[in-house]
């Protein structure tokens, strides 16, 4: 690749999961070629990871080993390497069907004008015994024209590939996110960039016992933060009632569902032009909490304990991927 740029960065961020991370570069064999290039940032792991990498020495470009903060900092690291006029994150512990992303990449070299390209895939069950499939993660192709519609429906970066260009306009993801993959399809979305959806099977994403997405309060954080980012602050005001109650929980209320309906109200009286007979009621009420804390403390009461995990979906869906582009 002397004197010219990579066709593709491949971007993987791991941490002590050695085990996952040989099988991982065992399926990325099957689709990097000499053209490309693989950055790993492994965060300073204690495990074997560093042999691992050194194992597969001829597909590794670059092998970052150093602590960082998060998982974002890590992709940032990776991120501002990257060389390539596409840019495909990976994951350490995940599969990618390789015919499927090379008609990926094949059409976002072909389709200039696209920024980011997501696709669909699969979610497994990882804690089963011989791994359990779950559902497909994917969209009708003709709601793709909905931010919001896409973004919930399918953002994950197993399936997502974007230029170089992009990633330089929005400046990586935030260190402080849990959903990096949320927190970048966003920024795409923000800045305007031209982002379709590809109705291919390009991945297995495999939930273990380990995955991010099971750290229920740091991704519902995320969460609330993107649907905010997405609708703007009414949201927090018109979530249904379900979604609602979920975000308002990480507040540590015993009472979600009353306080929803409290804060509901609230906002409708807002509207009525009568807001501001509520900042006395604010006042003795934030008195009220602030005693209420100062006993609890007294009592050494503990916080709610947080919320099991959410149970994984189960789908029978067999209904062919149409590789259309929405």
């Amino acid at each position: 690749m002397a004197g010219t740029s990579p066709r593709v960065s491949f971007i993987i961020t791991t941490r002590n999961r050695g085990r996952f991370l040989a099988e991982v570069l065992r399926n990325a064999r099957d689709f990097i070629t000499a053209q490309d290039e693989l950055i790993i940032v492994d965060g300073a792991s204690t495990d074997d990871t560093a042999a691992v990498v050194a194992a597969n020495q001829g597909i590794v470009t670059r092998f970052i080993s150093e602590t960082d903060q998060s998982e974002g900092h890590a992709f940032n690291k990776a991120l501002f390497c990257c060389q390539g006029e596409l840019i495909k994150p990976l994951a350490d512990d995940d599969y990618v069907y390789p015919e499927a992303l090379n008609r990926a990449i094949d059409l976002m070299l072909k389709r200039t004008e696209i920024d980011v390209l997501q696709c669909g895939g699969e979610i497994w069950d990882g804690s089963a015994p011989g791994s359990k499939f779950r559902t497909y993660r994917r969209m009708d192709p003709r709601q793709a024209a909905n931010p919001a519609v896409l973004f919930w429906a399918v953002h994950h970066f197993l399936g997502m590939i974007f230029r170089r260009r992009a990633a330089i306009l929005v400046g990586g993801v935030n260190p402080r996110c849990r959903s990096i993959d949320g927190d970048m399809l966003l920024k795409f979305q923000e800045n305007g960039c031209n982002i379709k959806y590809y109705d291919i099977n390009l991945y297995k994403w495999y939930v273990h016992p380990h995955s991010g997405m099971l750290r229920t309060d740091e991704v519902e954080r995320d969460y609330l933060d993107f649907n905010q980012r997405l609708l703007g602050h009414r949201v927090l005001f018109q979530l249904p009632p379900d979604r609602a109650i979920a975000s308002y929980r990480l507040s540590g209320s015993r009472h979600a569902r009353e306080f929803v309906q409290i804060v509901r109200c609230a906002y409708l009286y807002l509207q009525s032009g009568s807001g501001w007979m509520l900042r006395p009621l604010a006042f003795f009420l934030r008195a009220g909490l602030h005693l209420r804390a100062r006993i609890a403390r007294r009592r050494g009461r503990q916080s709610p304990a947080p919320a099991a995990p959410p149970a994984l979906p189960e789908s029978t869906e067999s209904h062919p991927w149409t590789g259309e582009l929405g």
